[in-house]
């Protein structure tokens, strides 16, 4: 299973893996370019979620065995399904631990005043 948010141009957001917690590819930012392990999998069935999943099968030439799933990504409602089922479950986390992932580096730039 591959899910690649599209970040532009011919870059994903992904992560990919075999089975639950057996990562291929942990989450990183990707330029498609760079995914050549896919290749490998061409022949393979495979799924592709998220808002990059047609860009990707578009670019590695649409293999039969791939299916692109778009429509299947995070959202708010499929997030806070899963958070009240661990609620309801008493898995509880602690959210002062937590801190933002950025995938990218995070350029900020003040607006000049002239």
């Amino acid at each position: 299973t591959y899910i690649a948010l599209d970040a532009r141009r011919n870059e994903v957001f992904r992560a990919c893996w075999k089975e639950a917690g057996n990562y291929l590819k942990p989450p990183a930012a990707a330029v498609l370019e760079e995914e050549s392990y896919l290749e490998v999998l061409k022949d393979q069935p495979f799924r592709l979620h998220g808002s990059g999943a047609e860009k990707t099968f578009d670019f590695f030439g649409k293999p039969q065995n791939w299916q692109p799933l778009p429509s299947i990504t995070a959202n708010t409602e499929t997030c806070c399904q899963l958070g009240w089922d661990k609620f309801q479950k008493g898995q509880l986390e602690k959210a002062e631990p937590f801190e933002p992932d950025y995938l990218n580096p995070v350029y900020i730039t003040r607006k000049s005043n002239g």
